[in-house]
């Protein structure tokens, strides 16, 4: 019984590791020139928020989002606006973040009140710009 045990459980936590695995390869960032994406795992849009990481450091929630929706293999794809974070109350603060990020994490809610979804660092990032 105990080998049974052991067993099972070896096989959930393999399981759970290629799962973690496949969903880490649906989550990306995307450097546009006039835009700035987020795809992430999940069926259906939800609210998200992101904190940049380089020479600043700053928090984002829907402020900019032009777009939040569901893509057909298990991803959603958050588009932000860059003239807009770029022009608000903080924007030179949200530039200079933007152009020297190194890091982003990626938060399932409001940010830092929520499970974080995903973090990258620049070498998973795609600049298009």
């Amino acid at each position: 019984m105990r080998i049974i045990k052991n067993t099972l459980l070896a096989f959930a936590v393999s399981m759970t590791a290629i799962f973690n695995l496949a969903s880490a390869q649906n989550q990306q960032v995307v450097f546009n020139q006039n835009t700035f994406e987020i795809t992430y795992t999940s069926d259906v849009p939800k609210y998200i928020s992101f904190m940049l990481f380089g020479e600043e450091s700053l928090g984002i929630g829907s402020y900019g989002q032009v777009s939040n929706v569901s893509n057909q293999d298990g991803t959603c794809t958050a588009t932000y606006d860059l003239d807009k974070l770029m022009s608000c109350g903080s924007g030179e603060l949200f530039t200079k973040a933007y152009s020297t990020c190194d890091a982003i994490r990626v938060y399932g809610g409001q940010l830092y009140n929520a499970p974080v979804l995903f973090y990258a660092e620049e070498v998973d990032f795609i600049r298009n710009n």
